[in-house]
């Protein structure tokens, strides 16, 4: 028990960060990709959900597979969704995008400073941003209502 209270006093302060950002402007960025564009945030007149994540990171191999699925499936436009991993090796990526086969695009957020601006504190972090590029929702490791947000989010004009 005292454990749990650990981790939950630990969190709150995340979760009342991530709480205040939720209506106000994301911060611009654009990134290279893993198919050898360059991603602007400026550029897309459409929801986007940005996936922060890790290729060690378990929780987000269940949360890429869970998109992957609904992207792959038609539910969620792949346009919609930008996973982006910070600090880690082009050529990992690509091996792990491969074995994974994510549909979706890939960031190469190779210095850190997309998720830096977003101030992520751990993986997965999943950033809904509306059309506007509002932050709509903020929310870190695994979401139990992960489905019933992208297929709501995806049905945005």
């Amino acid at each position: 028990m005292i454990l749990i209270g650990f981790f939950v006093a630990r969190r709150i302060p995340v979760l009342f960060q991530q709480y205040k950002t939720e209506g106000t402007a994301a911060p611009t960025f654009s990134i290279p990709t893993l198919a050898d564009g360059i991603f602007d945030s400026r550029s897309s007149n459409h929801p986007l959900l940005l996936v922060f994540w890790a290729t060690w990171c378990g929780p987000c191999t269940i949360e890429l597979s869970r998109l992957n699925t609904l992207v792959s499936k038609g539910t969620v436009p792949r346009e919609r969704i930008l996973a982006i991993s910070s600090f880690e090796e082009r050529s990992l990526l690509e091996k792990t995008m491969q074995e994974r086969g994510y549909v979706f695009p890939i960031g190469l957020d190779i210095d850190g400073h997309v998720a830096q601006a977003f101030n992520v504190q751990g993986t997965p972090t999943l950033v809904f941003l509306s059309k506007e590029r509002k932050i709509q929702r903020i929310s870190t490791g695994l979401s139990p209502l992960l489905e019933f947000r992208i297929k709501k989010f995806a049905e945005e004009p």
